[in-house]
């Protein structure tokens, strides 16, 4: 059965991956058979999985995307029924710039370089949420809005901003046992 090479561009993969693991995934996609091309790519399921197999992309990583995309859209759209006072637009930027920031850094978090750089990126989309959450409490305990869509908004940055700090603690402590191992075992070959 003939081979077809495909030249696959991941575009948004969630997860930071390793050079090596890239090449390996795309390697192994790139000799699909044709025959197995067409059979899964009619099935969705099969697809992810290879994908998941291959590159490491986790379920966890992907759900958090984009409920921090979703969370970015609803600041966006909260921001646009604010009432329309000078203090508000002004309380309303801030909100947005840290509405937004939180799915940009988070997104581009993912797409780390390197753990020294993921951890970084980690860190403003957990600053971005707790400045969030900051405006969205100040809109609420004010008296601007106070209306369920409120109160679930600044719940779901709650909710983020606990996530997103478990997972920033994690990869520093993470980073900081791997270095920990490295320097033990470059003792032990000394």
């Amino acid at each position: 059965m003939a081979t077809l090479r495909v030249a696959l561009q991941i575009k948004s993969a969630p997860m930071r991956t390793s050079r090596r693991v890239e090449e390996s995934a795309i390697g192994e996609l790139a000799t699909w058979s044709v025959g197995e091309c067409f059979s899964s790519l009619t099935d969705s399921s099969a697809v992810a999985s290879r994908l998941q197999r291959c590159c490491g992309m986790s379920d966890i990583a992907d759900e958090l995307r984009e409920r921090t995309f979703r969370y970015m859209l609803r600041i966006l759209a909260f921001c646009r029924h604010l009432p329309d006072t000078w203090a508000n637009r002004e309380v309303g930027r801030q909100l947005l710039r840290a509405g937004m920031g939180v799915a940009g850094n988070y997104w581009s978090a993912c797409r780390g370089r390197s753990d020294k750089e993921f951890i970084a990126k980690l860190g403003v989309a957990v600053d971005e949420t707790e400045e969030s959450v900051l405006w969205l409490t100040a809109i609420v305990q004010s008296g601007i809005r106070e209306d369920t869509q409120t109160k679930d908004l600044l719940g779901e940055g709650k909710e983020l901003r606990a996530i997103l700090s478990k997972s920033h603690k994690t990869a520093r402590e993470n980073r900081l046992r791997k270095a920990r191992e490295a320097r033990a075992r470059n003792r032990l070959t000394k």
